[in-house]
Order: structure tokens, then C-alpha cells, then sequence
């Protein structure tokens, strides 16, 4: 897996990171059939995106957008077996000093 450098005076947890930070939740959790297309949106540049989804696979989180992916998405990437990396084609982002 490639990982990119992100240089931090002080290595923060991918939350303060992430492009949601400081963003109204409810966005993140449309209501039963709602739209996620503006969440998913607000996850489509996120550098730690796939850190937000590795840990919803983690917990197992059966609601909300996270990763930008919706509780169904994520049933079907763990059905199919795949890594979020590979759901994603993204690069994981590692803190450096």
C-alpha cells in the first residue's frame, strides 16, 4: 500500500483531518432513503478518507456516510471482500514529524 507523508507540527488524529470536521453531523446521516450525495461530496477529497472508512468497517457502524460510503456500500465491500484501499483507490495518509 503507498502511504503519503502529511508533515504536522503535532500529529493529530484523522478526525481533526478530515473534511467533515467542524461540519453539521446530520449532513452524514440522511434520513431512512435520504440523498447522500452532498456527504459523499464532502468525503470525495478527503485525504483521510480511507482511515474514516476503515474505522466504520472496524466498529461496524450501521449508519451514516462514512468513507464516503453508505451503510450499504460497505455491507457490499465486505461481502465482496475488499480492502477499503481497494474500494477506494486511495492512499493511506501517515503523520509525520
Amino acid at each position: 500500500m503507498a502511504t503519503t507523508t502529511v508533515t504536522t507540527s503535532k500529529c493529530d488524529s484523522w478526525q481533526q483531518q478530515a473534511n467533515c470536521a467542524g461540519i453539521e453531523p446530520d449532513l452524514f446521516f440522511p434520513a431512512l432513503g435520504g440523498d447522500p450525495v452532498r456527504a459523499k461530496a464532502v468525503c470525495a477529497g478527503c485525504v483521510v478518507r480511507q482511515q474514516c472508512l476503515e474505522d466504520a468497517l472496524a466498529r461496524e457502524e450501521g449508519t451514516g456516510v462514512w468513507g464516503g460510503l453508505t451503510v450499504v456500500e460497505r455491507r457490499r465491500l465486505v461481502r465482496r471482500g475488499l480492502s477499503s484501499g481497494q474500494m477506494l483507490g486511495h492512499h493511506r495518509v501517515r503523520c509525520g514529524a
